[in-house]
């Protein structure tokens, strides 16, 4: 969770306004963009979870912000923004994001952009590569990453040899992904656009945040959904290595998902880094356990909140009930004309 005014200073009105920065190169382009309108969404279903979207008006301070030139801040050359959002005088960091792409329309410029894991994405590799010999989980992944970009690995991961006899794919995005399927772990960006790899999302018994609804609270609305389509209950994990038959199962055995009333769904997944029946559990476990826990979201609609960021463990209280789960997405807004703010929280069965 991030850090930001109490709860208590949220539930009044308070200030809330970005502060929106660019910069290529490292050389910043504006210290201050005239920012009009706009969204931070994070969705932890995504490869690149986090994007923006803002409006941005075309003249300020005798400045015209239409990027006509290569180098205008609002260019889509490699040029970054720097997101915080002040709530109640407080600073918070939002995150690092490529500009995508731009719109205008006479008077406000409408820009588009994802996390720096989308460097990743457009970066593709230009040979066929496979792992060194002496590549482990951390030293791929990190060759993996294009050379702008730098990870933090949480300390509660356990590196591990990888086998040189695999081929890497085009895609660096997808290796990192296949490392992290593998560990098994999940990627994220912190608020200054440096990857992060940590261990695979739990519910913890005491949420980072609750919230709730009525007298003092924040909470609007909470609808919920559920849908059977892409809700397996069963995930096999197998090595792909030659000459190496190791898997495992993992199945759901409680609640409604289980397998002997739901009726077994099982995901079938391959891995060359999975090289023991250990391995191969740990990498079932952690899918079977995701995708149960997004099986049935809780739609929060609420106050604007700069804490909560994925797999946060929140609680969220509607009409005296308490629903713990983890946060799956968020859609924040920059100002506080852009009305409230959504949280989805996955919640066990």
């Amino acid at each position: 969770m991030r850090n930001g005014p109490s709860a208590d200073l949220l539930a009044a009105a308070v200030s809330w306004r970005p502060k929106v920065s660019s910069q290529l190169a490292g050389v910043t382009l504006a210290e201050s963009l005239p920012v009009l309108s706009g969204r931070v969404v994070w969705d932890a279903g995504n490869k690149v979870p986090d994007r923006v979207t803002m409006k941005v008006a075309r003249f300020s301070d005798g400045r015209d912000y239409l990027p006509t030139a290569p180098d205008a801040p609002l260019a889509r050359y490699g040029q970054q923004l720097d997101v915080t959002v002040e709530v109640a005088g407080v600073d918070v960091r939002l995150g690092r994001f490529q500009i995508d792409g731009w719109d205008y329309d006479e008077e406000t410029v409408s820009v588009t952009g994802h996390g720096l894991l989308q460097i990743a994405a457009d970066s593709r590799l230009l040979e066929t590569v496979s792992p060194r010999t002496d590549g482990t989980l951390v030293s791929e992944f990190v060759r993996m990453l294009p050379p702008v970009m730098s990870a933090q690995f949480a300390a509660g991961l356990v590196n591990r040899p990888v086998p040189s006899s695999m081929v890497w794919k085009e895609e660096r995005l997808e290796n990192l992904w296949a490392i992290a399927d593998a560990w098994p772990a999940v990627l994220r960006s912190d608020a200054w656009g440096q990857v992060v790899v940590r261990p695979p999302v739990t519910v913890s018994p005491a949420p980072a945040l609750s919230v709730t609804d009525g007298e003092g609270g924040t909470v609007v609305s909470v609808p919920r959904s559920d849908e059977r389509a892409g809700s397996y209950n069963i995930v096999v994990a197998r090595s792909s290595a030659d000459g190496n038959d190791s898997f495992a199962i993992a199945q759901v055995t409680s609640g409604p998902m289980n397998v002997a009333t739901y009726n077994p769904v099982p995901k079938f997944y391959a891995s060359p880094m999975l090289e023991t029946a250990g391995q191969c559990q740990a990498t079932a476990n952690a899918m079977r356990d995701e995708v149960t826990r997004k099986s049935s979201v809780l739609k929060v609609t609420m106050a604007p909140d700069p804490r909560p960021e994925l797999d946060d463990t929140i609680g969220v209280t509607r009409d005296g009930v308490l629903d713990l789960g983890v946060v799956v997405a968020v859609d924040m807004p920059l100002t506080i004309y852009d009305g409230p703010m959504r949280v989805d929280v996955g919640v066990m069965g």
